[in-house]
């Protein structure tokens, strides 16, 4: 996984050729549930496999200021 503060890994959403991604595969088929955690933008996916359980935390974060400025 890339460092939190690293460039966008989902920027294949823009650009497919340039943009990079991160995938996350199962070996063996799996249930999935999301929910957000209370009271935030923070989407939580449970995987379920016959071999366990894992949890993915997802957000996006931003430096402070970066709503208007994006570009630092």
């Amino acid at each position: 996984m890339p460092r939190i503060d690293s460039g966008s890994c989902f920027g294949r959403i823009l650009d497919w050729q340039k943009g990079g991604f991160c995938q996350i595969v199962f070996s063996s088929p799996y249930e999935i549930s999301r929910r957000y955690l209370d009271d935030s933008l923070v989407l939580e996916a449970t995987f379920l496999t016959d071999r366990g359980e894992t949890r993915l935390l997802d957000c996006f974060t931003m430096r402070e200021g970066g709503a208007h400025d994006p570009i630092q």
